[in-house]
């Protein structure tokens, strides 16, 4: 849904005079944009386990480990993991 409202305001971008309710629709997607980005939290893919004393509540990291993928979160001030199998 988000997509096809970007796509459409999009759309009404490209049209020579914009009417106010177009503005306003490119005005909520980009505040929607800018709000999506500074939340996101991008997973990183590591080599090594992370450190206790490494990190923030709530970072993820994949690590790596022989052949295997593990899913470490930051929990309550130390690392849990969870491994990844393929589906």
């Amino acid at each position: 849904m988000k997509e096809k409202a970007k796509r459409l305001a999009r759309a009404l971008v490209k049209t020579s005079t914009m009417s106010p309710e177009a503005k306003l629709i490119e005005a909520i997607l980009r505040k929607q944009t800018q709000a999506d980005l500074q939340y996101e939290t991008p997973i990183k893919l590591e080599k090594e386990k992370p450190r206790n004393n490494v990190g923030k509540l709530g970072d993820r990291k994949i690590v790596k480990e022989g052949t295997d993928y593990y899913l470490y979160i930051k929990v309550q001030e130390k690392w849990m993991k969870v491994q990844l199998e393929d589906v």
